[in-house]
């Protein structure tokens, strides 16, 4: 149980700058279709704004005429506020139109921005969620399909359903006994009405690295396929094994890595946690020059 724990932790920690951990459910493969039953179907219960923002998104990214994946989706207090590009003003509508007509939501603020596709280049696009669990609403998805993406994609779904099969007391005793005493878990990402309550979770550089050093070594295997790669692998040699995850959001960006440098070298850990960047791009260029200097300096040590 621990060990699973350890993983998960990490990929929540990482899915944002602030940590996830929420609330429990039996199951996390069936939780898709489940809990939203559970969350609009009775009279009098309040809809969580993060449910809110799930479904909105589902609804979007399953309209032909919406490409849902352009847009991102925040939800206060049930007004819903959809952000990013699209193609037409004939998109635009239909997006907010879809969200209107989404249970329990309670107004749309629509700050979508047409912008023709042959002119998207020319702007700078915001990084899009995982878009692959919100085809599967509504499906049974295995644990472990869910604990692929939530690392390897980053997704924050996924890693809200993993957490779902958890106690936060259980997450925080593994966060103690490893040591990772500055560790606070206290929701889920995209939990945007606990923000607003200063709900916030919480990590250092040092906590991370001790949960790293931890991992069981089928964690590792699935931080080994991480696919967002443009922060601490970026800055090795080509070919140089990292098992790693990153996260980002507005003027945040980390990344928590494993590295095995070959030659009969002992891997070591690196953690890296950056705020006030003024774009994603400039802190992940100052995570490689580190990354670069930190591998010099251990191969040159070891010589």
């Amino acid at each position: 149980m621990q060990r699973f724990v350890l993983g998960v932790i990490l990929a929540a920690l990482l899915s944002a700058p602030v940590a996830s951990a929420q609330s429990r459910t039996q199951h996390a493969t069936p939780a898709m279709k489940a809990e939203e039953s559970r969350s609009t179907g009775e009279s009098g219960t309040e809809i969580k704004d993060s449910w809110l923002t799930t479904k909105t998104k589902a609804k979007l990214f399953a309209d032909r005429h919406v490409k849902g994946r352009k847009i991102s989706v925040d939800t206060h207090a049930g007004i819903v506020t959809l952000r990013g590009k699209v193609e037409s003003a004939q998109a635009k509508n239909a997006a907010e139109h879809i969200a209107r007509r989404v249970d329990g939501v309670k107004g749309v603020t629509s700050l979508l921005q047409v912008v023709p596709d042959r002119q998207r280049k020319f702007v700078d696009a915001k990084d899009d969620d995982d878009p692959w669990p919100y085809t599967q609403l509504g499906r049974e998805v295995p644990l472990r399909v869910l604990l692929e993406r939530m690392i390897v994609r980053s997704s924050n779904l996924a890693t809200n359903l993993a957490m779902r099969t958890l106690r936060v007391h259980e997450v925080q005793r593994v966060c103690r006994e490893l040591g990772a005493t500055d560790m606070r878990i206290l929701r889920g990402v995209e939990d945007l009405k606990a923000h607003a309550k200063g709900l916030d979770n919480t990590a250092t550089a040092h906590d991370l690295a001790l949960l790293l050093e931890a991992m069981p070594p089928a964690a590792v295997e699935i931080l080994l396929r991480q696919e967002l790669n443009e922060g601490i692998p970026a800055g090795l040699p080509p070919g140089t094994r990292v098992a790693h995850k990153t996260g980002d959001i507005t003027a945040h960006y980390h990344d928590a890595a494993l590295v095995f440098p070959g030659g009969g070298r002992k891997p070591y850990s690196l953690v890296v946690m950056t705020r006030g960047f003024a774009t994603k791009e400039a802190a992940a260029e100052f995570v490689r020059e580190i990354s670069r200097t930190v591998h010099k300096s251990r191969v040159d040590s070891a010589r």
